[in-house]
């Protein structure tokens, strides 16, 4: 038996992307605290990725030992090592690290099956569409056509592929994948769960894993919006509320008054931009006891004390009291603050 090591950047058995892939952390929520969630509460900023990510690699270790995928061409073992993240996730995200146990046999098992005259057009056109070099794309796969790895399984059984191994191993792999996947055996994964489904995907049964074992706060401290205000008492989100529902009424009651259009246009555009201003103070508090709860309640408490006496400042002291411009005065705004 030998191992070898490559990732999930070259064979693509799982997603675990957190980013553009299935495992976002906010879709942990349960139903009732999602829904309670886009009605005011608090995912806070303390969330412990490195905790998420050794849940995934527990629950991907778990499912590569159930499953064993290419377990008929001699792959006894793949282990997750790490799970690792782009510095940017621009143009990536994140991957898997493997370490491969593979029974005596299984290059001459894996060379018979890639080479096997039924599969060959098929694998010649993943090769081609994969792995060649083009216009703002440079290869660093293994092979330009299939014939090419005959030279690249040498490589592997002499032990010559150097830093080229992990792409090298890789790759073989890959091209056992296409022909599980051409037989039914192996679902395509192709980073959308709702894509990928079945006992053989084996990104949803991480999907399905995750979220029967795990929830948001396992990895974060969650805070509803009636603790944050006991523990805050400067969130104004009621005045706000308030604030946005007095204008929508006083607009009903400026458009059946009996002005000209212009003036109506003029008026709504000004609500319009009020409520606008309305809800940037909103994201500012959330943001406030995001950043700094829990581990700087008192630094959370001074940001939304000098938030609150700015809102003051710019809305007065009774911003629910907001009122429209009147039919006697057409197209005229007027805020009256007591």
């Amino acid at each position: 038996m030998k191992t070898y090591e490559t990732t999930t950047q070259i064979v693509n058995f799982i997603n675990v992307g957190t980013y553009w892939g299935p495992f976002e952390y906010d879709k942990l929520w349960l139903p009732y605290e999602e829904e309670e969630h886009r009605e005011g509460n608090f995912v806070c900023d303390d969330y412990d990725f490195e905790k998420f990510k050794k849940a995934i690699l527990k629950e991907v270790n778990a499912i590569f030992e159930a499953e064993r995928p290419l377990k008929n061409y001699g792959v006894s073992l793949i282990k997750a090592t790490e799970m690792r993240s782009p510095k940017e996730y621009n143009f990536g995200d994140d991957w898997l690290d493997l370490e491969i146990a593979v029974e005596d046999d299984f290059l001459e098992r894996a060379e018979k099956a890639i080479f096997d005259p039924k599969y060959r057009d098929m694998l010649e056109k993943f090769i081609r569409a994969e792995w060649c070099s083009h216009d703002g794309f440079i290869s660093q796969m293994p092979a330009d056509c299939l014939d090419d790895m005959h030279e690249v399984l040498d490589m592997i059984r002499n032990d010559e592929c150097g830093i080229d191994d992990m792409r090298a191993f890789g790759g073989l792999l890959q091209l056992l994948r296409e022909i599980e996947k051409s037989e039914g055996r192996m679902a395509v994964e192709d980073g959308e769960t709702d894509d990928c489904i079945g006992p053989e995907c084996l990104t949803q049964q991480l999907y399905v894993a995750i979220d029967e074992n795990y929830r948001l706060k396992d990895f974060c401290t969650i805070i509803s919006k009636e603790e944050a205000e006991k523990l805050y008492p400067s969130l104004f989100f009621d005045v706000i509320d308030d604030a946005k529902k007095q204008l929508d009424e006083e607009m009903e009651k400026y458009r059946s008054s009996g002005v000209d259009e212009e003036a109506i246009k003029k008026t709504e555009a000004e609500v319009k931009k009020r409520h606008k201003k309305l809800d940037s103070y909103r994201q500012e508090m959330y943001e406030a006891v995001e950043i700094w709860h829990p581990g700087n309640s008192e630094k959370a408490r001074e940001s939304l004390k000098k938030l609150k006496d700015k809102y003051v400042e710019e809305f007065g002291d009774s911003p629910t009291r907001a009122k429209l411009g009147t039919p006697d005065i057409p197209g005229q705004m007027k805020m009256e603050l007591t």
